[in-house]
């Protein structure tokens, strides 16, 4: 027999199969549920409570990451923070979630704690997206010759990865201009590109990030390593929030921001690779 029972607290208890499920409102899918069961789709509603499509497609994601209960875990053990209420988020709203798994596994391989706990914040803040792969898109200013403003001495040119040991990266969040290799958003590159100077688009790995400085309103990070990946043009004002800009002919394209095509079903939102309507 298939039936349920919503508590005066939201706690549902669902019969299916001659299994039960007991449902709290902190379920990432908890509104999916409840349309579910208002719907008659107790199979449905079944599979959203076990959980049992997301566990999956985060297993094939990553097999250190998992969410049991509403929480999202890293090597079993809870994590927290603004992407992993981000990742639920996504779950409950049926959006692709993948990125920011991949994002978060690479988060947890940086050593720096204040790292892990803001960069994903400074991200939203600067209008920096993240890619397919779990790293994110930042800007740099550099001169025409294609080398970095301070120095003169790093090569920047598209397709080059410069790095300096990350002992060597000034991890002090309230110096403003020291060591390391300096990452903005667009609009912080924007304006500290003059004359004949370039702005290029550059890929960080979350793992490589190790200070958000505290001056120029929080919109650069200094990283030990990035990968110079197009040359995007100057533009006045600054580009609106999640554009690009034009990227130079000629440039490889950069795959990694291509979305992956998903289709979600029309009736309870999940994913098609799993739903079972």
């Amino acid at each position: 027999m298939n039936c349920h029972l919503i508590a005066n607290d939201g706690t549902i208890t669902l019969h299916y199969d001659n299994k039960p499920y007991v449902v709290q409102t902190t379920h990432p899918l908890y509104h999916k549920i409840v349309t579910a069961i208002k719907g008659r789709k107790y199979k449905v509603a079944a599979k959203l409570a076990d959980n049992t499509g997301v566990k999956e497609a985060v297993q094939k994601i990553s097999k250190n990451i998992s969410i049991e209960n509403g929480e999202v875990l890293f090597k079993g053990q809870a994590v927290g923070g603004v992407v992993v209420d981000r990742i639920l988020k996504f779950v409950r709203n049926g959006l692709p979630y993948k990125p920011l798994v991949r994002f978060l596994e690479n988060l947890q391989m940086n050593p720096s704690s204040r790292a892990v706990q803001e960069l994903y914040t400074f991200l939203e803040h600067g209008h920096m997206p993240i890619t397919e792969d779990g790293c994110f898109i930042g800007y740099k200013a550099i001169t025409n010759d294609w080398k970095d403003k301070h120095t003169h001495t790093v090569d920047n040119h598209v397709g080059k990865t410069p790095e300096v040991p990350r002992n060597a990266v000034d991890d002090d969040f309230r110096i403003g201009c020291s060591t390391g290799l300096h990452i903005g958003s667009y609009e912080y590159a924007n304006g500290f590109a003059g004359g004949d100077d370039r702005i290029v688009l550059v890929k960080v790995n979350p793992a490589d990030a190790v200070c958000v400085p505290e001056d120029a309103n929080f919109q650069k990070l200094r990283a030990w390593k990035y990968k110079v990946v197009a040359e995007v043009a100057r533009q006045s004002p600054p580009l609106a929030e999640e554009t690009f800009g034009d990227i130079t002919p000629n440039e490889e394209p950069v795959e990694a921001l291509n979305e992956d095509e998903e289709e979600f079903c029309t009736d309870c939102g999940e994913s098609g690779e799993w739903c079972d309507c």
